[in-house]
């Protein structure tokens, strides 16, 4: 589909699971959605905070 060897992906997924600190048995994808719903909370709370100024 992207022209990339598995190789290649499982080198990726490797360097995004050491900038996140996760170990080699953590699930990436839920790692990667908890990020992101963490994320979407802050952003949430901010929106809601400059709408109250």
């Amino acid at each position: 589909l992207l022209h990339r060897s598995s190789g290649n992906i499982t080198s990726q997924r490797a360097n995004i699971r050491a900038k996140l600190g996760l170990k080699k048995s953590d699930n990436l994808k839920e790692a990667l959605q908890e990020r992101m719903r963490l994320y979407e909370e802050e952003e949430h709370r901010q929106e809601e905070f400059s709408a109250m100024r």
